[in-house]
């Protein structure tokens, strides 16, 4: 049932469905009709057009404005938009955008190109864009073309100086003549390409020093300079290999064996002393100065002194590696049967020389330990066990000094034997706690391993200044063969960090505001629509004030019942302004009772009735229609009125398989007060409202019923 102001209108089922057959053949009749009006309406338009475009064809050939604009005001009643249309349209730009553009390629004829480039390039833009023909903008494009060119070739010079790129710069200073660059420019870009020439040069020389030498300070610095500017050749390839690749240990091997080609003795010493390093850190355990293979046992070294106490071959026993004040018995090591006394009076030597006996003639006792240890080399590792047993816990500072001064002049004769040189190392670095003094014995430990033995003992005079602290430098038989190194610090260019200085024009016209020359044929078809202002609001918020010194407190919740303060104490709230309208745009709402019944108090939801109203419903404006390519087409209208649907309908046929509905207008509900809004103490739902006696049944269609 439908109910109106004054009418109820009650349906059964078949009108239902008759009303539903109605509108399907509606629907398809509507379809039809559509389709012959357009057929018509297109017909027409191509009948106009067929008749307007001959004369269109003529007037394109004209360049009056006039004229075309005559002829295109008279093709009002064309809704197609013909292609001899927009041609006219686009001449009528293009002699307008002529005339215009004319006037500012003349005013930039006489103005520096590249001061203006900004706007030499849009009035260019514009001109080839329309195909703006004639002297004027041909010079303009010539001028154009002219500083672009510059500005490349700068660009490039300017790249290649930054990237120090030889084959960029060689190619930008071939073209910069011609293109008429800045001559300051020119020279600083062939300054720096000499000096990148010149680098590449040094490294070059420098790098195939460092392939037959391997110092790895220099090779860092050589490769890093060939990075900076990019320069790869064989040898630096071959430095970056071995630096970067190898292990440390593989590299210092390389190191050594081109140190040994370049006949270097000290950095083969110093080389070796690094490897070893590095050997000792991993297997330092295995060379302790007591594993040494060749050692008698404490036991068995004690039972060769005969004795009737046991107590004394126990001491000897705890004493066999430390300091004693008493000559040995016999050698440490096992040696030939006629080299034990020999080891006995070397013994007896050292313990005068350093002060634990009293000899006379001291530097001779070193002497002859020095000749007995060239001349016998089966001695020289029992000699330097010797030394190690007094040095190890020396209670006499004057006796360890001795003792040291005595291992420098053996060091400086002859050296240990290979089985006992890496046990001899290692108690080196043990036990000398001075990184100077250590880093001293150790060079003189391998000087005399690289170098050999003397051939003849050192003189008093030698002696005595290997005593003094001084070291005898001996060089092995090729050392007077090296070859100088390169002049590193000559063959060194700075081009990484040499500063440029590029002095650009600065184009005045990028920062004009010349509407003259930033028109182009943007205007003709792709000029954005100008935007709608924003719509304002219903309420603007009121100005903010300026701030007071002291802001006010924050006041505490008001009661409902409050004794009247005085008129002075609070300030004034700010008016708020007048309302003037809904927003523009918005449909105006129809006026009456809101649709859906009436307004609903706010409050609980009442039990078996509907709940409060949480939102208004929203109006949104509808959207305008996308504009049409073709013509406007106009749709079959059915009309608003009753009168006139019902006109519709009877001449309509009606049958079994007719749906016929028409669509019924809204109807309006009498206003109902508004009910009380209950108590906040206790709410209670409104009173039911009495029923309204429903008023007859009226059929929209026959009159009313009965």
């Amino acid at each position: 049932a439908q109910v109106g102001e004054r009418r109820v209108l009650y349906r059964a089922s078949n009108h239902r469905k008759m009303e539903l057959i109605r509108n399907v053949a509606v629907e398809k009749r509507a379809i039809v009709i559509e389709r012959y009006c357009r057929r018509y309406i297109a017909r027409k338009e191509v009948k106009a057009m067929k008749a307007i475009r001959p004369r269109l064809l003529k007037v394109l050939q004209s360049r009056d404005l006039d004229t075309l604009q005559a002829a295109l005001d008279n093709t009002g009643h064309i809704h197609y938009p013909m292609r001899e249309i927009q041609q006219i349209k686009r001449k009528i730009f293009c002699i307008k955008e002529e005339k215009r553009l004319e006037k500012v390629l003349v005013g930039l004829l006489d103005k520096d190109p590249e001061r203006n480039f900004t706007a030499l390039s849009r009035a260019v833009a514009a001109a080839d864009e329309i195909g703006m023909p004639g002297e004027i903008a041909d010079r303009c494009r010539e001028m154009l073309h002219k500083v672009k060119e510059k500005k490349r070739v700068e660009r490039e010079m300017r790249m290649g100086m930054e990237e120090l790129d030889e084959q960029k710069l060689r190619n930008a200073l071939a073209e910069a003549q011609q293109a008429g660059a800045d001559r300051e420019k020119i020279q600083q870009a062939q300054a720096r390409l000499d000096k990148i020439v010149r680098e590449k040069r040094a490294i070059e020389e420098i790098g195939s020093y460092q392939r037959h030498h391997l110092e790895e300070a220099p090779m860092q610095n050589i490769i890093d300079r060939a990075e900076q500017i990019n320069y790869v050749t064989d040898d630096i390839a071959h430095l970056k290999h071995l630096l970067y690749d190898l292990s440390p240990e593989k590299f210092a091997q390389e190191q050594l064996k081109a140190a040994v080609r370049s006949k270097d003795q000290d950095r083969c010493i110093r080389i070796t002393i690094r490897i070893k390093d590095m050997f000792f850190k991993q297997q330092g355990e295995m060379f302790t100065f007591r594993g040494f293979p060749k050692f008698r046992t404490p036991v068995e070294w004690a039972n060769l002194k005969f004795t009737l106490f046991s107590s004394t071959r126990d001491e000897l026993q705890r004493n066999m590696f430390f300091w004693t004040k008493t000559p040995i018995h016999a050698s440490m090591i096992e040696l030939p049967a006629k080299m034990g006394k020999d080891s006995v009076r070397m013994f007896r030597n050292l313990l005068g020389f350093m002060g634990d006996r009293q000899y006379s003639f001291p530097e001779l006792l070193v002497g002859e330990l020095v000749k007995e240890g060239l001349e016998k080399p089966p001695l020289r590792d029992e000699i330097f066990a010797h030394i190690i047993k007094q040095l190890t816990q020396n209670p006499n500072p004057t006796s360890a000094h001795k003792g040291w001064s005595a291992l420098a002049v053996c060091l400086e004769s002859f050296p240990p034997n290979p089985e006992f040189e890496n046990y001899f190392e290692v108690w080196i670095r043990k036990n000398v706690k001075d990184a100077k003094k250590r880093n001293r014995y150790l060079t003189l430990l391998h000087q005399a391993i690289f170098c050999g033995a003397r051939s003849v003992p050192p003189s008093e005079g030698e002696i005595q200044s290997i005593l003094n602290g001084q070291t005898l430098r001996r060089k092995a038989r090729f050392q007077d063969e090296e070859k100088a190194a390169p002049d590193y610090e000559g063959l060194k260019v700075e081009v990484a960090d040499e500063e440029i200085v590029w002095n650009e024009v600065e184009d005045v016209s990028a920062y004009d505001n010349q509407a003259g020359v930033s028109a182009s044929t943007s205007d003709y078809k792709r000029r954005p629509k100008p935007r709608k202002p924003a719509p304002k609001p219903k309420f603007s918020a009121p100005k903010p004030s300026a701030p007071k010194p002291s802001a006010p407190k924050p006041s505490a919740p008001k009661p409902a019942f409050s004794a009247p303060k005085p008129s002075g104490s609070k300030p004034k709230k700010p008016a708020l302004p007048a309302f003037k309208g809904p927003k523009p745009g918005l449909p105006k709402l129809p006026k009456g009772p809101r649709p859906g019944g009436p307004k609903l108090p706010k409050g609980p939801r009442p039990p078996g009735g509907a709940g409060p109203v949480k939102s208004k419903p929203k109006f949104k404006p509808k959207l305008a229609r996308k504009p049409s390519h073709g013509p406007v087409i106009p749709r079959m209208s059915h009309g608003n009125s009753i009168a006139a649907r019902r006109k519709m309908l009877k001449a309509m046929p009606m049958g079994p398989g007719s749906k016929r509905k028409p669509k019924l207008p809204a109807y309006k509900k009498p206003t109902k007060p508004a009910l009380p809004a209950p108590k906040p103490s206790a709410p209670k739902p409104p009173p039911p409202a009495a029923p309204k006696p429903k008023p007859p049944p009226v059929s929209l269609w026959r009159g009313p019923r009965g």
